[in-house]
């Protein structure tokens, strides 16, 4: 769970120049650096934070994640491996590394809901060219085809397969988009700070501190916010305006509700 030279090196060209509150996010960046070697990880971990509001690498991730490990908070360390991984899923280290911290954490590797990269969200841009270029493809060979007097009984055969296509990839846009939407509503449980370090949170039957608990969940969990029924959030006030949030597991065995200190939301806003 080192950090490696060559990947702050990378995070320094990433962050050479980038202005931060009028002030060098490169500055930033060493001061994280000398807070991390002189032994101060919470200073190095709040400036790597200050950093992550304006600005998303896997790199910055990969190295938030690695402090948070380090001062044993799995649940953190989980979150900010996932991000590392979204912007780079091939990354071998970071995906090592956030197994180690989900089995530090107590948190099987099954409730990260992995399904067919094809259809991920990322790929939503890639099936979308792929349809229009069939698309406009198609319908320029059938007018040449039709001006040039070189339609036959095979138009309707050539018709048939472009229109599967055509559906194919409509579905295959349709599926990625899916996932797309399903990923901005993931969250990761966090240990609110507030107990003893890394304790479970309790999803409550309802939004209050008195409530009665159905289940409780390890910090490092993914769980998903539920809708209502206009497609927004499902949030609670509290009386002491606490915002509380319903959300469950992916396959829906779990559920109850979250108050918004004890989770973070995969996707930044």
């Amino acid at each position: 769970m080192n950090l490696h030279f060559t990947i702050l090196s990378l995070l320094l060209l990433t962050l050479s120049g980038y202005p931060c509150h009028g002030e060098s996010a490169e500055r930033i960046f060493y001061d994280a650096v000398r807070a991390e070697a002189s032994g101060d990880l919470k200073l190095a971990i709040s400036l790597y934070e200050q950093l992550s509001q304006n600005l998303h690498s896997a790199n910055l991730h990969s190295n938030l994640a690695n402090l948070y490990f380090k001062v044993e908070d799995y649940g953190r360390a989980v979150l900010h491996f996932r991000k590392s991984l979204l912007i780079d899923p091939d990354n071998r280290e970071a995906t090592s590394n956030l197994a180690f911290a989900l089995e530090m954490s107590g948190v099987s590797n099954d409730t990260i809901h992995e399904g067919n990269p094809a259809f991920s969200a990322t790929a939503q841009t890639i099936w979308a060219l792929l349809s229009s270029a069939v698309l406009w493809g198609g319908l320029l060979l059938f007018i040449r085809l039709s001006t040039s007097n070189l339609l036959s009984s095979k138009s309707i055969s050539f018709c048939f397969l472009w229109l599967g296509l055509l559906s194919f990839l409509g579905w295959g846009w349709m599926k990625s988009r899916n996932n797309s939407e399903h990923l901005k509503r993931e969250i990761i449980v966090l240990d609110n700070q507030s107990a003893k370090k890394n304790s479970s949170i309790p999803l409550r039957r309802f939004a209050g501190e008195g409530s009665d608990h159905n289940t409780l969940i390890k910090p490092g969990t993914s769980l998903f916010l539920d809708l209502d029924q206009y497609g927004n959030h499902r949030v609670h006030a509290g009386p002491d305006g606490t915002a509380w949030h319903l959300a469950r597991s992916h396959n829906g065995s779990d559920k109850g509700w979250l108050k918004s200190n004890e989770f973070a939301k995969l996707l930044s806003p």
